[in-house]
């Protein structure tokens, strides 16, 4: 890009040498080969070498003593230095910094952007651009390394980690949870060495518990070490539709295991003007190290959203320049990129230019979370929920054997029969006016869902069914007081039913002029344990908060970052038989559409259950039907064989 300081990686030059062309330019070299740099001011001294983690310019470095002068020290002299001549470089800016100069206002800490005040430019990056956050308040950063690392996250995660020494370079989703399968924290879970391991987890109390568990079950004879790399790292997000270009821009071709070309579906045509060159990201997990300035940033696929992006993790000594680079107009970068060693001219050149992402703050980076469906520690993430009810079926293993939660965990999913999915699941709910999380969640009575023009979406139980049932059974010369009373016994206990949550909400953000949005759990299976109940159609649901009789309206809708599905080999066998049913699947969480009734639905769910019944029990009878002829053609041999 215009404006940096910019080296083309070893590997990217031998091979754009190789086509024939120009190499691309990149101020990252592939693979990384050491640490060092530092942040510093733009100026026009001369490029600085580094020496451990301070910069000094070349000039005031020798290489003998012949400079010295009487007020050198010995021990300077025979260091080659003349201390005399060393000009202090200014302490460089940080990110802080550059966050205020792009006009964030922060938390009463001073140390989290809350806002840029560029909602609808976030919004608008976010669907065709490419949006950057500074996450390094809200994940942790921990190594596992050793010869038993893989073993050892392998038996404390839900995730199926082994499955990571496929494919080197990859990276998975993994809970970690008590020993009742509460969650303590969602990781993300890279591989960066044959016994090195990365962890990104959520940031404050639920990181530290976290990494707490982790270390408390490691023993002497483990081989692994656990240590917290938070506080020499910072973490920054890149999500919208153009990240994976952002970073070729940025990197060139040294990013090109994690950024890849989209390939055309048809060939183009001889003299036929080619579409401009698209990139996306690889798959989830793939990660690269690359080297910025002299320094270490790993890259890894997965923006922490729904929306796709990357996830960077810069060494502290770099991290004010990277973010500079990304966020900043091209003309204050390129100034940053001269001070480097790209000159005034690289600063100069262009002229102003826009900046290759669009700041993003706490407040929206919220909004698109909850928005997306992504679930929080704290929010979602809590001691009274477990991972398939926050929609994180891909970050559970059930089959890959003996781990902490994994008992509690096979029963909620159904194996052997225990379970049939969780009893509630997360989902997005559109709010008509503001609420609060912790407020819960009605089924809306008929009556109300008319007049407001919503889906009926009436409850009336069992209690109700059986008083609209006795209604019904009336002789047809019955007296009008008892066919009246059987009515209003029917609808007490339907208003009973309306009256009892059917979830509640544990996020909501406001969509500032465009209503309301938020997460809640809610139930999602019918009255009855293990696989005696059935599963709820949720999506286009109508609901009240707060009140059944006058609260505000709602209505259910699924989100885009949950999974309600085990990936392949990872279910129980149940749940890979019954879909919908045993694996809590999407086709039973979310089928059905938004028509009929809450009772209607239920009745349906129930119906369908009872005719799979019915037909497994006629099978089953046809089977010992088959045994018993066998058994009395047995019987009728040997009599003949006696007779």
């Amino acid at each position: 890009m215009r404006g940096l300081s910019l080296r083309p990686s070893a590997g990217a030059g031998a091979a754009a040498s190789a086509a024939g062309r120009q190499p691309r330019r990149s101020c990252f070299a592939a693979p990384c080969v050491g640490r060092g740099g530092g942040r510093r001011r733009a100026s026009a001294a001369p490029a600085p070498l580094a020496i451990g983690r301070r910069l000094f310019p070349r000039a005031a470095i020798g290489t003998n003593s012949d400079t010295s002068s009487s007020s050198t020290s010995t021990s300077s002299r025979l260091l080659g230095i003349d201390l005399s001549a060393l000009e202090v470089p200014d302490i460089a800016e940080d990110v802080v910094s550059h966050q205020a100069a792009l006009g964030a206002a922060f938390d009463d800490e001073g140390r989290v952007a809350i806002t840029f005040d560029n909602t609808p430019e976030v919004l608008a990056a976010l669907g065709s651009g490419c949006a950057i956050a500074d996450r390094s308040h809200a994940r942790s950063r921990a190594r596992v390394a050793g010869a038993g690392a893989l073993e050892f996250l392998h038996g404390q995660t839900t995730a199926d980690v082994r499955r990571l020494l496929a494919v080197p370079g990859l990276g998975c989703e993994a809970a970690v949870v008590t020993p009742q399968a509460r969650c303590l924290d969602l990781l993300t879970v890279l591989r960066t060495g044959d016994e090195a391991f990365l962890l990104l987890g959520s940031g404050g109390e639920a990181g530290a518990a976290a990494l707490a568990r982790l270390k408390k079950y490691v023993f002497k004879g483990d081989r692994v070490d656990v240590a917290d790399v938070s506080g020499a790292t910072r973490v920054f997000s890149l999500a919208g539709p153009r990240a994976a270009a952002v970073l070729r821009e940025l990197a060139g071709d040294a990013a090109a295991a994690v950024a890849v070309e989209e390939k055309e579906e048809e060939e183009v045509r001889p003299g036929a003007p080619r579409r401009p060159t698209v990139y996306h990201p690889a798959a989830f997990g793939a990660h690269v190290t690359l080297n910025f300035r002299g320094a270490p940033v790993l890259v890894a696929c997965g923006s922490g959203l729904a929306s796709p992006g990357y996830t960077l993790l810069a060494d502290e000594a770099v991290a004010a320049d990277l973010y500079a680079a990304l966020a900043l107009p091209r003309a204050a970068a390129a100034a940053a990129g001269a001070a480097a060693g790209g000159g005034a001219a690289a600063a100069a050149a262009g002229g102003v230019q826009a900046p290759l992402c669009v700041p993003m703050g706490e407040a929206d980076w919220q909004r698109a979370r909850v928005t997306q469906g992504v679930p929080q520690a704290g929010s979602e993430l809590t001691l009274d929920t477990n991972p398939l009810e926050a929609g994180l079926y891909r970050a559970v293993s059930v089959a890959k054997g003996c781990y902490v939660g994994q008992e509690a965990l096979s029963k909620i999913a159904g194996a052997g029969g225990a379970g049939a999915g969780p009893l509630r699941q997360l989902w997005g709910v559109q709010l008509a006016e503001a609420a609060s999380p912790g407020e819960a969640l009605y089924a809306v009575d008929e009556g109300a869902a008319r007049a407001a023009g919503l889906v009926a979406q009436g409850d009336e139980g069992e209690e109700g069914a059986a008083a609209a049932g006795a209604a019904s059974a009336l002789p047809a010369n019955a007296g009008a007081a008892a066919r009246l009373a059987a009515t209003a016994d029917a609808a007490a206990a339907t208003a009973a039913r309306c009256r009892r949550p059917i979830g509640v909400l544990t996020s909501t953000v406001d969509l500032l002029g465009s209503g309301h949005f938020g997460l809640a759990l809610l139930r999602c299976r019918t009255s009855g344990g293990g696989r005696g109940a059935a599963t709820l159609p949720l999506e286009g649901l109508a609901l009240r908060v707060r009140s059944a009789d006058s609260g505000p309206l709602a209505r259910v809708v699924d989100v885009a970052y949950a999974s309600r599905r085990f990936e392949e080999g990872s279910g129980p066998p149940a749940a890979a038989s019954a879909k919908g049913d045993g694996g809590g699947g999407e086709e039973g969480a979310g089928g059905g559409g938004g028509d009929g009734s809450l009772a209607e639905r239920e009745a349906a769910a129930l119906a369908a259950k009872a005719r799979a019944k019915e037909e497994a029990d006629r099978a089953r009878a046809e089977k010992l039907k088959v045994a018993q002829a066998k058994i009395d053609a047995f019987k009728a041999k040997q009599q003949q064989q006696k007779g």
